[in-house]
């Protein structure tokens, strides 16, 4: 029998955190249609297997970074 652990196992450190396009869009206070409109354009990337779309959190908010303007944080 299966423990809830081996159904569940802890998270990896380093292991990317995928959302599905509603759930950035909810992150980022955006509709699914402008995240839709910033892969298209090439703001942000994504992770395409078959039909289905995911994004790496980490990896699109270094893509939105690159918009930022003023003075940058954190370097």
């Amino acid at each position: 029998m299966e423990t809830s652990h081996e159904l569940n196992p802890p998270p990896v450190e380093n292991t990317p955190v995928l959302l599905s396009k509603s759930e950035l869009a909810e992150e980022l206070h955006k509709s699914c249609r402008t995240i839709e409109i910033w892969v298209k354009a090439g703001y942000i990337s994504c992770i395409k297997v078959g039909r289905s779309v995911f994004f790496d959190r980490d990896q699109v908010m270094a893509d939105l970074r690159r918009f930022q303007i003023g003075p940058k944080t954190g370097y």
